[in-house]
């Protein structure tokens, strides 16, 4: 849409590494359906990125003695999540909800990114 946007600057936490970037528009936005566009980009390529990371790192490899766990139902809660995650783990989807699941990092990054989104 010809958007002209400053370099994003990232934002730093100690607790979670970074909160995010900030980006500045460079000039006024010719209308309302460019602006909408700019609005709904952010969110949509961080849901399109965490799906990803989360449907990839289901089929990844995990060594259960030091994965990260999960309790079931933190895969079990999300439609979104157990569609993708029940290709490589649909095992984790028929446990109990405070049952325990060792999930690639990935996965567990892909799926704090879908919470983030939600």
């Amino acid at each position: 849409r010809g958007v002209a946007w400053s370099f994003p600057i990232l934002l730093p936490s100690l607790t979670t590494g970074t909160l995010g970037a900030a980006n500045e528009l460079e000039d006024y936005v010719d209308d309302r359906a460019a602006l909408f566009d700019v609005a709904f980009a952010g969110p949509l390529a961080g849901l399109v990125v965490s799906a990803f990371f989360l449907a990839v790192g289901g089929f990844l490899g995990v060594d259960e003695a030091t994965a990260p766990c999960l309790p079931a139902g933190a895969l079990q809660n999300s439609a979104l999540a157990s569609l993708l995650i029940a290709p490589s783990r649909g095992a984790a989807l028929t446990l109990a909800p405070d049952a325990v699941v060792a999930l690639h990092p990935l996965a567990v990054a892909g799926l704090g990114g879908l919470l983030a989104n939600a």
